[in-house]
């Protein structure tokens, strides 16, 4: 009897999940995820921090969020970062202009945030301390290869890209371009941080 109702229930759960919407599950996982009691002020700020950037930009672009990046040694917050997957495939400039505009947004959101300022490493939080990461996919998960970008990352105050091998016995970069944040901030229009 009891092998009958686990299946029963087995099967309700899946019925059940199959039928809430995709937000309703991230957001259950979410809180489930992050137990706040065991977290110190400065780690619940930076989950809040992280969770309301990723949720905005996600709202707003078709790409998804899936990691975060923080270094913290000794709750001193050094670095926060994001990483985002891309289900269409992206241009350079389209790229270039979401790694500025997201890595603005995070910096924004930390500089506004007034109760996680005692915990920054240095203050003010500048674009170096800030990292976002988009790795580029078509609509069916797939890498694109040389010569399209594969990954665009924001790291350090710097743009990089890189493209993958065709060959699938190589793993690893093919090629490898970088673009200081200036210069990326010259080559995307005035107005189109969209």
């Amino acid at each position: 009897m009891k092998f009958i109702f686990f299946i029963f229930f087995c099967l309700f759960v899946c019925i059940l999940s199959f039928y809430l919407s995709v937000d309703f599950r991230d957001k259950i996982l979410y809180w489930f995820d992050n137990d706040d009691k065991h977290l110190s002020k400065e780690e619940r700020l930076v989950n809040q921090i992280l969770y309301e950037t990723s949720s905005s930009i996600e709202k707003t672009h078709q790409i998804k969020n899936f990691g975060t990046l923080i270094s913290m040694p000794g709750g001193r917050i050094q670095k926060l970062g994001l990483s985002f997957n891309s289900y269409q495939k992206l241009s350079k400039e389209k790229m270039r202009t979401y790694l500025l505009e997201f890595g603005e947004k995070l910096l924004h959101n930390i500089t506004l945030n007034e109760e996680i300022q005692p915990f920054l490493n240095e203050r003010p939080f500048t674009i170096e301390n800030v990292e976002i990461y988009i790795y580029n996919h078509d609509e069916k998960g797939h890498w694109p290869y040389d010569p399209e970008i594969g990954l665009a990352h924001l790291y350090r105050g710097k743009v990089i890209f890189k493209t993958y091998h065709h060959d699938d016995k190589k793993f690893g970069n093919k090629n490898e371009s970088e673009e200081t944040y200036e210069e990326a901030l010259q080559l995307v229009p005035r107005g189109d941080k969209s």
